[in-house]
């Protein structure tokens, strides 16, 4: 089973990753990197609990620059 993620409007992605997780999204080479870090689940869960919600799926996408791109820009710099 695959999830298709949304993160842009002119490319279709897929996630094999089921499991409750955030993407870590780079703005330059558009890498998309999971991160399974159980605290994400815990905010969503505190969320939910104080809202008195019943959360089902939900999305999490960070977006910025990855260390790869950072890395070649400050060679570039120099």
């Amino acid at each position: 089973m695959i999830q298709e993620l949304n993160l842009e409007k002119d490319q279709a992605r897929f996630d094999p990753n089921m499991e409750p997780h955030a993407h870590l999204v780079c703005l330059q080479c558009k890498s998309i990197s999971d991160c399974t870090d159980p605290m994400i689940s815990e905010i969503v869960d505190r969320m939910s609990n104080k809202a008195d919600f019943s959360a089902g799926e939900w999305n999490f996408d960070v977006y910025g620059i990855c260390s790869n791109c950072r890395l070649k820009k400050s060679l570039c710099d120099k």
